[in-house]
Formats: C-alpha cells, structure tokens, sequence
C-alpha cells in the first residue's frame, strides 16, 4: 500500500483524493508513523463524522487528535462522499 507523509497530503490532496477515488488507498505518515488512512468512500459504511473536502485539507492536524480517539470521518465535497479518513 502506497504512503504518503503529512505534508504531501496537503500539498498533493486533490490528486490523492482523485487517485482514492479510483480506488486506490494510503497510508498517511507522520515522523515515518502511520497515522491515518485514506482510502474509498465505499470501504467504510457508517462513519462517526463527516467533513469537508477543504476542511480535511486545511484541519488535518486538528483531524489526526480525533482520529487518535478512535473517530472515523467521509470525506465530502457538495453532499458527494468523496473518500473516507480513518486511522
């Protein structure tokens, strides 16, 4: 399974979001830890929370303390579910 750093997904978050969905998923790391995972919107059925395609961009940091909690979020973008983050 590909990685993909921190950094990268923020900087790269729309090709990654585009790759995701066509199927493909990431490990997203911090420090070489994996902290999250981003995969298709279909892998995971009912989520905790939703949020914003933007919002994920801009507030992953933010994101990785709920993911931490064992929160699960789709990704949306005009009501689509575009992706799905958990970690």
């Amino acid at each position: 399974m590909p990685t993909i750093t921190v950094s990268d997904f923020r900087v790269n978050f729309t090709r990654h979001l585009t790759d995701v969905m066509a199927g493909e998923t990431f490990d997203i790391t911090k420090q070489g830890e994996v902290i999250a995972r981003l995969m298709p919107s279909n892998v995971l059925a009912k989520p905790t929370n939703t949020i914003s395609a933007s919002a994920a961009r801009v507030q992953f940091t933010r994101l990785i303390d709920r993911l931490d909690q064992g929160e699960t979020f789709h990704i949306t973008k005009h009501k689509n579910v575009l992706a799905s983050l958990t970690s």
